[in-house]
């Protein structure tokens, strides 16, 4: 992804995409009364809440995906903190558990990320983290695709298979956990939907334009002109009732042997 991910984006995925996947994981594992839990990514404070809320007796270490704004000029180790750099900065098996949160970048930092967390478990430590799975928005994928082809747009029908591609599959998340050394993987799956009063309510949905609509690669009069004909193609197709987008949520996990 080019542009990344701000405070005040971040803001607008929360309530349909970030807490969901909080509850998630809250419900996916146990932390071990001992060894610290380490829940890393974004929002990582409303993980804290989720977790000390359902067990406060747990320790947990912290490591936040966006830095606050006095250190986002910051380079080294501190910046490493973020999870900006690996390794990460975390010894060697002396977390109990690994939390990620829901993970809005692209699937080349997954077998990285996943190998320097096996690190940081202790042997019989558990991993747990959520993905945006294939399947996500696919009525909306549908409609561009269809638009693409009415319009001839290649360079945007190109686009789309990229957006595609940053949506998980379960066969792509469990080899990345086993090349990682994880063992008794297991990927969970939650579909759910989210309601918009028609397309155009969608289609100006902040998060939507981070997650799906600032990928598409074309003119602005172009894109506009596409998304005229998706809006109406989506409101045929929900018959005027309102929108519902597909949204499915991966949990991944698995164990160090």
């Amino acid at each position: 992804m080019s542009r990344e991910l701000d405070g005040q984006t971040l803001a607008s995925l929360v309530p349909g995409f970030v807490a969901p996947a909080v509850e998630l994981l809250v419900n996916a594992v146990t932390p071990p009364p001992v060894a610290p839990t380490l829940l890393a990514g974004h929002h990582a404070a409303l993980m804290l809440s989720a977790f000390q809320s359902r067990y406060p007796k747990a320790r947990y270490f912290l490591m936040e995906a966006i830095p606050p704004p006095a250190l986002r000029g910051v380079e080294g180790n501190l910046r490493a903190m973020y999870g900006r750099t690996y390794p990460l900065p975390v010894r060697t098996s002396v977390v109990g558990a690994a939390v990620h949160g829901l993970c809005f970048v692209d699937s080349s930092g997954d077998g990285p990320l996943l190998r320097e967390t096996a690190r940081s478990l202790q042997p019989g430590g558990t991993l747990v983290a959520t993905y945006l799975m294939r399947g996500s928005f696919d009525a909306f994928l549908d409609a561009a695709r269809e638009a693409c082809e009415s319009q001839g747009l290649r360079d945007v029908m190109g686009s789309l298979v990229d957006m595609e591609g940053l949506f998980r599959t379960p066969a792509e998340l469990e080899a990345a956990a086993s090349r990682a050394g994880l063992v008794d993987v297991e990927l969970g799956m939650e579909e759910r939907g989210m309601p918009y009063a028609n397309a155009r309510a969608f289609l100006a949905d902040p998060a939507v334009g981070w997650l799906v609509l600032r990928h598409l690669r074309s003119s602005e009069d172009r894109k506009s002109r596409l998304l005229d004909e998706v809006a109406g193609a989506l409101d045929t197709y929900f018959s005027g009732l309102g929108l519902t987008a597909r949204v499915v949520t991966g949990v991944l996990r698995g164990v160090k042997p």
